[in-house]
Protein backbone atom coordinates (compact mmCIF):
# COMPACT_ATOMS: atom_id res chain seq x y z
CA UNK A 1 0.00 0.00 0.00
CA UNK A 2 1.41 3.58 -1.26
CA UNK A 3 2.36 5.37 1.52
CA UNK A 4 -0.07 8.83 2.05
CA UNK A 5 1.98 11.93 1.16
CA UNK A 6 0.69 13.39 5.02
CA UNK A 7 2.60 10.31 6.15
CA UNK A 8 6.48 11.19 3.86
CA UNK A 9 9.09 11.75 6.26
CA UNK A 10 11.90 14.17 5.02
CA UNK A 11 13.66 11.61 2.89
CA UNK A 12 10.59 10.95 1.21
CA UNK A 13 9.95 14.80 0.44
CA UNK A 14 13.64 14.97 -0.77
CA UNK A 15 12.88 12.50 -3.47
CA UNK A 16 9.93 14.29 -4.65
CA UNK A 17 11.60 17.73 -4.79
CA UNK A 18 14.90 16.24 -6.78
CA UNK A 19 12.94 14.77 -9.25
CA UNK A 20 11.57 18.26 -10.18
CA UNK A 21 13.22 20.27 -13.09
CA UNK A 22 13.01 23.55 -10.65
CA UNK A 23 15.96 21.82 -8.05
CA UNK A 24 18.28 20.70 -10.56
CA UNK A 25 20.78 23.48 -10.42
CA UNK A 26 20.40 23.69 -6.56
CA UNK A 27 19.62 20.12 -5.39
CA UNK A 28 22.24 20.31 -2.48
CA UNK A 29 20.96 23.20 -0.92
CA UNK A 30 17.48 22.34 -1.23
CA UNK A 31 18.27 18.71 0.68
CA UNK A 32 20.68 20.46 2.91
CA UNK A 33 17.69 22.67 4.08
CA UNK A 34 14.98 20.37 4.22
CA UNK A 35 17.53 17.99 6.62
CA UNK A 36 17.59 21.13 8.77
CA UNK A 37 13.94 21.82 8.93
CA UNK A 38 13.22 18.18 9.00
CA UNK A 39 10.60 18.83 6.39
CA UNK A 40 8.09 16.51 6.07
CA UNK A 41 4.75 15.63 3.85
CA UNK A 42 2.59 17.84 6.33
CA UNK A 43 4.75 20.88 6.32
CA UNK A 44 5.31 20.58 2.42
CA UNK A 45 2.04 21.37 2.27
CA UNK A 46 2.14 24.24 4.40
CA UNK A 47 5.23 25.89 2.28
CA UNK A 48 4.29 28.79 0.40
CA UNK A 49 5.57 30.54 -2.75
CA UNK A 50 7.75 32.82 -0.47
CA UNK A 51 9.28 30.02 0.72
CA UNK A 52 10.42 28.37 -2.11
CA UNK A 53 11.88 31.82 -3.34
CA UNK A 54 13.68 33.03 0.26
CA UNK A 55 14.62 29.61 1.83
CA UNK A 56 15.27 27.70 -1.46
CA UNK A 57 16.49 30.55 -3.43
CA UNK A 58 14.10 29.81 -6.90
CA UNK A 59 13.57 32.52 -9.19
CA UNK A 60 9.64 33.38 -9.31
CA UNK A 61 8.82 31.74 -12.29
CA UNK A 62 10.40 28.46 -10.46
CA UNK A 63 8.84 28.52 -7.32
CA UNK A 64 5.41 29.06 -9.03
CA UNK A 65 6.00 25.85 -11.07
CA UNK A 66 6.86 24.13 -7.61
CA UNK A 67 3.58 25.46 -5.90
CA UNK A 68 1.75 23.89 -9.16
CA UNK A 69 2.95 20.67 -8.35
CA UNK A 70 2.57 20.84 -4.37
CA UNK A 71 -1.35 22.22 -5.27
CA UNK A 72 -1.59 18.87 -7.91
CA UNK A 73 0.15 16.51 -5.41
CA UNK A 74 -2.42 18.01 -2.64
CA UNK A 75 -5.41 17.64 -4.96
CA UNK A 76 -4.42 13.48 -5.48
CA UNK A 77 -4.10 13.38 -1.43
CA UNK A 78 -7.55 15.01 -1.69
CA UNK A 79 -9.16 12.46 -4.79
CA UNK A 80 -7.40 9.31 -2.67
CA UNK A 81 -9.53 10.24 0.59
CA UNK A 82 -12.55 10.79 -1.51
CA UNK A 83 -11.98 7.38 -2.99
CA UNK A 84 -11.26 5.75 0.46
CA UNK A 85 -14.18 7.15 1.79
CA UNK A 86 -15.96 5.85 -1.61
CA UNK A 87 -14.99 2.75 -0.73
CA UNK A 88 -15.65 2.97 2.90
CA UNK A 89 -19.69 4.10 2.11
CA UNK A 90 -19.60 0.78 -0.66
CA UNK A 91 -18.39 -1.65 1.76
CA UNK A 92 -20.99 -0.75 4.16
CA UNK A 93 -23.78 -0.23 1.57
CA UNK A 94 -22.74 -3.97 0.88
CA UNK A 95 -23.19 -5.15 3.97
CA UNK A 96 -26.43 -3.42 4.05
CA UNK A 97 -27.40 -5.39 1.00
CA UNK A 98 -26.53 -8.30 2.17
CA UNK A 99 -28.23 -7.95 5.42
CA UNK A 100 -31.59 -7.22 2.95
CA UNK A 101 -30.55 -9.88 0.75
CA UNK A 102 -30.85 -12.15 3.24
CA UNK A 103 -34.59 -10.66 4.24
CA UNK A 104 -35.34 -11.08 0.90
CA UNK A 105 -34.81 -14.72 0.88
CA UNK A 106 -36.47 -14.72 4.32
CA UNK A 107 -40.01 -13.17 2.61
CA UNK A 108 -39.69 -15.90 -0.53
CA UNK A 109 -39.24 -19.01 1.90
CA UNK A 110 -42.40 -17.77 3.27
CA UNK A 111 -43.75 -16.84 -0.05
CA UNK A 112 -42.84 -20.81 -1.41
CA UNK A 113 -44.86 -21.82 2.04
CA UNK A 114 -47.89 -20.11 1.06
CA UNK A 115 -47.43 -21.81 -2.02
CA UNK A 116 -47.01 -25.27 -0.83
CA UNK A 117 -50.07 -24.54 1.35
CA UNK A 118 -52.07 -23.61 -1.81
CA UNK A 119 -50.81 -26.29 -3.54
CA UNK A 120 -51.97 -28.57 -0.76
CA UNK A 121 -55.59 -26.76 -0.03
CA UNK A 122 -54.68 -25.18 2.80
CA UNK A 123 -56.12 -21.69 3.18
CA UNK A 124 -52.73 -19.22 2.63
CA UNK A 125 -52.13 -16.06 4.80
CA UNK A 126 -53.74 -12.96 2.40
CA UNK A 127 -50.89 -10.80 1.40
CA UNK A 128 -53.01 -8.67 -0.77
CA UNK A 129 -50.26 -8.54 -3.45
CA UNK A 130 -47.67 -6.12 -1.90
CA UNK A 131 -43.86 -6.76 -2.56
CA UNK A 132 -40.76 -5.27 -2.08
CA UNK A 133 -38.76 -3.66 -5.46
CA UNK A 134 -35.24 -3.17 -6.14
CA UNK A 135 -33.45 0.16 -7.66
CA UNK A 136 -30.24 0.12 -9.36
CA UNK A 137 -28.27 3.00 -9.36
CA UNK A 138 -24.54 4.31 -8.87
CA UNK A 139 -23.60 0.06 -9.34
CA UNK A 140 -25.49 -0.27 -5.82
CA UNK A 141 -29.04 -2.37 -5.84
CA UNK A 142 -31.47 -0.23 -3.57
CA UNK A 143 -34.00 -1.70 -1.72
CA UNK A 144 -37.26 0.31 -1.97
CA UNK A 145 -38.58 0.38 1.76
CA UNK A 146 -42.25 1.44 0.83
CA UNK A 147 -44.51 -1.73 -0.16
CA UNK A 148 -45.78 -1.43 -3.56
CA UNK A 149 -47.67 -4.00 -5.66
CA UNK A 150 -48.36 -4.34 -9.69
CA UNK A 151 -51.06 -1.31 -10.04
CA UNK A 152 -48.38 1.10 -8.44
CA UNK A 153 -47.38 4.06 -11.03
CA UNK A 154 -44.27 4.54 -11.79
CA UNK A 155 -44.56 8.38 -10.89
CA UNK A 156 -45.66 7.11 -7.20
CA UNK A 157 -42.34 4.84 -7.01
CA UNK A 158 -39.85 7.71 -8.43
CA UNK A 159 -41.40 10.39 -5.85
CA UNK A 160 -40.64 7.30 -2.96
CA UNK A 161 -37.40 6.70 -4.12
CA UNK A 162 -36.66 10.44 -4.08
CA UNK A 163 -37.92 10.94 -0.46
CA UNK A 164 -35.71 7.41 0.98
CA UNK A 165 -32.82 8.26 -0.95
CA UNK A 166 -32.68 12.44 -0.51
CA UNK A 167 -32.34 12.84 -4.61
CA UNK A 168 -31.61 16.32 -5.25
CA UNK A 169 -31.46 15.81 -9.08
CA UNK A 170 -35.55 15.78 -10.35
CA UNK A 171 -35.18 15.08 -13.72
CA UNK A 172 -34.07 11.43 -14.06
CA UNK A 173 -36.30 8.00 -15.77
CA UNK A 174 -36.76 4.75 -15.04
CA UNK A 175 -35.78 2.28 -17.30
CA UNK A 176 -36.48 -1.66 -16.90
CA UNK A 177 -35.64 -4.29 -20.21
CA UNK A 178 -33.41 -1.91 -22.18
CA UNK A 179 -36.61 0.66 -22.50
CA UNK A 180 -37.48 3.50 -20.50
CA UNK A 181 -40.33 3.42 -18.41
CA UNK A 182 -43.43 5.64 -19.04
CA UNK A 183 -44.18 7.50 -15.71
CA UNK A 184 -47.81 7.10 -16.41
CA UNK A 185 -48.13 3.53 -16.33
CA UNK A 186 -48.33 0.85 -13.85
CA UNK A 187 -45.51 -1.75 -12.62
CA UNK A 188 -47.36 -3.93 -14.44
CA UNK A 189 -48.01 -2.71 -17.51
CA UNK A 190 -43.89 -2.49 -17.36
CA UNK A 191 -43.73 -6.60 -16.56
CA UNK A 192 -43.00 -6.38 -12.91
CA UNK A 193 -45.67 -8.64 -10.68
CA UNK A 194 -43.49 -9.55 -7.56
CA UNK A 195 -40.53 -8.00 -6.40
CA UNK A 196 -38.03 -10.18 -8.61
CA UNK A 197 -38.55 -7.26 -10.91
CA UNK A 198 -36.05 -4.54 -11.19
CA UNK A 199 -35.99 -0.39 -12.08
CA UNK A 200 -32.76 1.29 -13.16
CA UNK A 201 -32.53 4.84 -12.81
CA UNK A 202 -31.27 7.15 -15.32
CA UNK A 203 -30.38 10.94 -15.13
CA UNK A 204 -30.97 13.52 -18.04
CA UNK A 205 -28.15 15.54 -18.38
CA UNK A 206 -26.91 18.05 -21.04
CA UNK A 207 -23.85 17.82 -23.24
CA UNK A 208 -20.78 19.64 -23.79
CA UNK A 209 -17.60 20.81 -21.75
CA UNK A 210 -16.60 23.21 -19.56
CA UNK A 211 -14.57 26.37 -21.66
CA UNK A 212 -11.48 27.59 -21.53
CA UNK A 213 -11.25 31.41 -19.73
CA UNK A 214 -11.92 33.83 -22.27
CA UNK A 215 -10.81 37.57 -22.29
CA UNK A 216 -12.52 40.61 -23.74
CA UNK A 217 -10.53 42.16 -25.92
CA UNK A 218 -12.69 45.07 -26.77
CA UNK A 219 -12.74 46.02 -23.02
CA UNK A 220 -10.61 49.27 -22.02
CA UNK A 221 -8.77 47.60 -20.05
CA UNK A 222 -7.94 44.77 -21.65
CA UNK A 223 -5.10 45.34 -23.77
CA UNK A 224 -3.65 42.63 -26.23
CA UNK A 225 0.25 41.55 -26.00
CA UNK A 226 2.62 39.84 -27.99
CA UNK A 227 4.58 38.17 -25.49
CA UNK A 228 4.21 34.99 -23.97
CA UNK A 229 2.71 34.21 -20.49
CA UNK A 230 5.32 34.87 -17.53
CA UNK A 231 3.38 32.68 -15.71
CA UNK A 232 3.01 29.73 -18.01
CA UNK A 233 5.95 30.48 -20.74
CA UNK A 234 4.06 29.51 -23.53
CA UNK A 235 2.39 30.71 -26.37
CA UNK A 236 -0.96 28.75 -26.26
CA UNK A 237 -3.35 31.12 -24.88
CA UNK A 238 -3.75 34.48 -25.96
CA UNK A 239 -2.05 37.41 -23.39
CA UNK A 240 -3.00 40.79 -22.32
CA UNK A 241 -0.69 43.21 -21.21
CA UNK A 242 -0.53 44.09 -17.33
CA UNK A 243 -0.18 47.95 -16.20
CA UNK A 244 3.65 46.48 -15.27
CA UNK A 245 3.78 45.75 -18.74
CA UNK A 246 4.48 42.00 -18.46
CA UNK A 247 1.61 39.66 -20.33
CA UNK A 248 0.22 36.93 -18.87
CA UNK A 249 -2.70 34.52 -20.11
CA UNK A 250 -6.44 34.35 -18.46
CA UNK A 251 -5.83 31.02 -16.92
CA UNK A 252 -1.89 31.76 -15.72
CA UNK A 253 -3.39 34.92 -13.89
CA UNK A 254 -6.42 32.95 -12.24
CA UNK A 255 -3.45 30.68 -11.08
CA UNK A 256 -1.46 33.06 -9.95
CA UNK A 257 -4.97 34.95 -7.96
CA UNK A 258 -5.33 31.53 -6.14
CA UNK A 259 -1.58 31.32 -5.32
CA UNK A 260 -1.93 34.22 -3.80
CA UNK A 261 -4.74 34.16 -2.32
CA UNK A 262 -3.66 30.82 -0.63
CA UNK A 263 -0.62 32.73 1.13
CA UNK A 264 -1.53 34.36 4.54
CA UNK A 265 1.73 36.81 4.05
CA UNK A 266 0.74 38.36 0.64
CA UNK A 267 -1.04 41.36 0.58
CA UNK A 268 -2.03 41.95 -3.28
CA UNK A 269 -1.77 40.13 -6.40
CA UNK A 270 1.43 41.25 -7.47
CA UNK A 271 3.59 40.63 -11.11
CA UNK A 272 5.51 37.29 -10.56
CA UNK A 273 8.71 38.38 -11.98
CA UNK A 274 10.64 39.32 -8.91
CA UNK A 275 12.82 42.08 -10.89
CA UNK A 276 9.94 43.80 -12.09
CA UNK A 277 9.86 47.77 -10.88
CA UNK A 278 6.27 47.50 -9.66
CA UNK A 279 7.28 44.50 -7.32
CA UNK A 280 10.38 46.73 -5.81
CA UNK A 281 7.88 49.62 -5.92
CA UNK A 282 5.13 47.65 -3.70
CA UNK A 283 2.76 48.25 -6.52
CA UNK A 284 0.28 45.21 -6.57
CA UNK A 285 -2.09 45.00 -10.00
CA UNK A 286 -5.66 46.68 -9.91
CA UNK A 287 -7.91 44.72 -9.21
CA UNK A 288 -10.21 45.74 -11.88
CA UNK A 289 -7.66 44.59 -14.32
CA UNK A 290 -7.47 41.52 -13.11
CA UNK A 291 -10.98 40.63 -12.68
CA UNK A 292 -10.86 41.46 -16.34
CA UNK A 293 -7.71 39.87 -17.72
CA UNK A 294 -8.14 36.57 -15.75
CA UNK A 295 -11.76 36.81 -16.67
CA UNK A 296 -13.31 35.87 -13.67
CA UNK A 297 -16.30 34.74 -12.70
CA UNK A 298 -19.18 36.37 -10.35
CA UNK A 299 -18.70 33.98 -7.64
CA UNK A 300 -14.85 34.13 -8.20
CA UNK A 301 -14.62 37.71 -7.75
CA UNK A 302 -16.37 37.74 -4.26
CA UNK A 303 -14.84 34.77 -3.56
CA UNK A 304 -11.00 36.69 -3.80
CA UNK A 305 -12.07 39.95 -3.57
CA UNK A 306 -12.67 40.46 0.16
CA UNK A 307 -9.14 38.18 0.91
CA UNK A 308 -6.85 40.68 -0.07
CA UNK A 309 -9.46 43.85 1.03
CA UNK A 310 -9.03 42.46 4.21
CA UNK A 311 -4.87 41.67 4.03
CA UNK A 312 -4.74 45.57 3.58
CA UNK A 313 -6.85 47.15 6.55
CA UNK A 314 -4.30 48.55 8.80
CA UNK A 315 -2.30 46.75 11.77
CA UNK A 316 -4.08 43.31 10.94
CA UNK A 317 -2.58 39.52 9.84
CA UNK A 318 -4.15 36.73 8.91
CA UNK A 319 -4.14 33.44 11.27
CA UNK A 320 -1.30 30.78 9.32
CA UNK A 321 -3.30 28.32 10.82
CA UNK A 322 -7.70 29.21 10.41
CA UNK A 323 -7.09 32.49 8.11
CA UNK A 324 -8.58 34.51 10.74
CA UNK A 325 -8.11 38.29 10.49
CA UNK A 326 -6.50 39.56 13.73
CA UNK A 327 -5.38 42.61 15.12
CA UNK A 328 -2.55 43.25 17.52
CA UNK A 329 -3.16 45.63 20.44
CA UNK A 330 -1.58 49.08 20.83
CA UNK A 331 0.49 48.45 23.35
CA UNK A 332 1.71 44.85 22.25
CA UNK A 333 5.45 45.26 21.12
CA UNK A 334 6.20 42.14 20.48
CA UNK A 335 5.91 39.95 17.50
CA UNK A 336 4.92 36.45 18.64
CA UNK A 337 1.53 35.65 18.57
CA UNK A 338 -0.85 33.85 18.86
CA UNK A 339 -4.64 33.34 16.93
CA UNK A 340 -7.34 33.18 20.05
CA UNK A 341 -9.89 31.58 18.08
CA UNK A 342 -8.03 28.38 16.88
CA UNK A 343 -5.07 28.64 19.39
CA UNK A 344 -3.04 25.91 16.98
CA UNK A 345 0.67 27.65 17.24
CA UNK A 346 2.73 30.88 17.69
CA UNK A 347 2.86 32.79 14.53
CA UNK A 348 4.52 36.05 13.60
CA UNK A 349 2.63 38.97 13.02
CA UNK A 350 5.16 40.87 10.62
CA UNK A 351 4.89 38.17 8.40
CA UNK A 352 2.34 35.94 9.54
CA UNK A 353 4.54 32.97 9.00
CA UNK A 354 4.54 29.82 11.72
CA UNK A 355 6.87 31.05 14.48
CA UNK A 356 10.54 29.13 13.92
CA UNK A 357 12.91 31.10 16.49
CA UNK A 358 13.13 30.95 20.87
CA UNK A 359 12.21 34.56 21.70
CA UNK A 360 9.59 36.84 21.43
CA UNK A 361 10.71 39.47 18.60
CA UNK A 362 12.36 37.36 15.60
CA UNK A 363 10.41 34.72 14.23
CA UNK A 364 13.31 33.38 12.71
CA UNK A 365 11.78 32.98 8.98
CA UNK A 366 14.41 34.45 6.60
CA UNK A 367 11.97 35.96 4.37
CA UNK A 368 10.84 38.03 7.57
CA UNK A 369 11.18 41.38 7.39
CA UNK A 370 12.56 41.87 10.69
CA UNK A 371 14.99 38.57 9.99
CA UNK A 372 18.01 41.37 9.22
CA UNK A 373 16.96 43.76 11.48
CA UNK A 374 18.92 42.79 14.44
CA UNK A 375 22.39 42.13 12.06
CA UNK A 376 22.01 45.99 11.22
CA UNK A 377 21.40 46.93 14.93
CA UNK A 378 24.41 45.11 16.06
CA UNK A 379 27.23 46.62 13.49
CA UNK A 380 25.91 50.31 12.52
CA UNK A 381 28.02 53.40 13.36
CA UNK A 382 27.67 55.95 16.17
CA UNK A 383 27.00 58.94 15.77
CA UNK A 384 26.24 62.15 17.73
CA UNK A 385 22.83 63.63 16.95
CA UNK A 386 22.39 67.55 16.87
CA UNK A 387 21.67 69.56 19.93
CA UNK A 388 23.46 66.86 22.31
CA UNK A 389 26.98 67.04 22.86
CA UNK A 390 29.54 64.12 24.33
CA UNK A 391 26.65 61.15 23.66
CA UNK A 392 27.23 58.33 21.18
CA UNK A 393 24.46 56.39 20.22
CA UNK A 394 23.67 54.11 17.32
CA UNK A 395 22.88 55.28 13.52
CA UNK A 396 20.03 53.24 13.35
CA UNK A 397 17.00 52.23 15.63
CA UNK A 398 13.91 49.95 15.56
CA UNK A 399 10.81 51.05 16.00
CA UNK A 400 9.81 50.32 19.67
CA UNK A 401 6.47 49.22 17.58
CA UNK A 402 6.80 48.02 14.16
CA UNK A 403 10.15 46.77 14.43
CA UNK A 404 10.66 49.09 11.15
CA UNK A 405 14.54 50.49 10.83
CA UNK A 406 15.14 53.93 11.63
CA UNK A 407 18.29 56.14 10.15
CA UNK A 408 19.66 59.27 11.95
CA UNK A 409 20.07 61.64 9.59
CA UNK A 410 19.76 65.01 10.86
CA UNK A 411 18.29 67.37 13.80
CA UNK A 412 16.74 66.69 16.96
CA UNK A 413 16.82 63.10 19.06
CA UNK A 414 13.22 62.85 18.77
CA UNK A 415 11.91 60.59 16.09
CA UNK A 416 8.94 59.56 14.46
CA UNK A 417 8.20 56.04 12.89
CA UNK A 418 7.22 56.38 8.93
CA UNK A 419 5.16 53.30 9.40
CA UNK A 420 3.17 53.56 12.83
CA UNK A 421 3.73 57.22 13.44
CA UNK A 422 5.07 56.38 16.97
CA UNK A 423 7.14 58.61 18.33
CA UNK A 424 10.46 57.93 20.31
CA UNK A 425 13.33 59.06 21.62
CA UNK A 426 16.46 57.99 19.08
CA UNK A 427 18.89 58.49 22.76
CA UNK A 428 17.15 56.53 25.41
CA UNK A 429 14.18 54.93 23.50
CA UNK A 430 11.90 56.70 25.84
CA UNK A 431 8.23 56.84 24.24
CA UNK A 432 6.06 60.28 23.89
CA UNK A 433 2.98 60.23 25.74
CA UNK A 434 0.39 62.93 25.22
CA UNK A 435 -0.12 64.08 28.39
CA UNK A 436 2.94 63.64 30.24
CA UNK A 437 5.18 64.48 27.02
CA UNK A 438 8.79 63.38 26.99
CA UNK A 439 10.33 61.67 29.82
CA UNK A 440 13.75 62.78 28.79
CA UNK A 441 13.04 66.60 28.84
CA UNK A 442 13.63 68.52 25.74
CA UNK A 443 15.41 68.20 22.23
CA UNK A 444 18.38 69.68 23.50
CA UNK A 445 18.35 68.01 27.38
CA UNK A 446 20.89 64.94 27.89
CA UNK A 447 19.44 61.61 28.65
CA UNK A 448 21.14 58.08 29.35
CA UNK A 449 21.84 55.99 26.30
CA UNK A 450 20.17 53.18 25.77
CA UNK A 451 22.38 49.90 24.50
CA UNK A 452 22.22 48.73 21.09
CA UNK A 453 18.87 46.95 20.79
CA UNK A 454 18.60 43.01 21.16
CA UNK A 455 15.46 41.86 19.63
Amino acid sequence: MAKSVKDWNKDDVKKWLGGLPQFRDTKKKMEALVDKENLNGYALFQLRMEDFIGDFGLTGLKAAGVMGQVQQLKDNAGRKAEEEERKNKAEEEERKNKAEEEERKKRADLNMSVALWTLKGSRAPSSRGFFKIHIFYDNKMILLRTDVNRNTMIRDIKEYYRNQEVVKERDFDFITRGATVNENSTLAANGIIDEMGMLTVKFKVEGGSSTARVMNFDHPLVIRSNDVCCIMQDDKDPTAEMPCGHAISAEGLFQWVESCASNPGVKGVYCPVLDCPSRKADKPWNWDVIVRVAALTQAENLKYAPVFERRNAPNTRECPHCLTLCGRPDNLTRFRVRCVRCRKGDWCFACSKPWTGRGMTICGNTFCPTYNTQENLNNCPLITPEYVSNVFVPKYRACPKCLMLIEYLQKCKHMKCPKCQLQFCLVCLGLYDEKKKWPCGSYKDLCPVAPRQQL
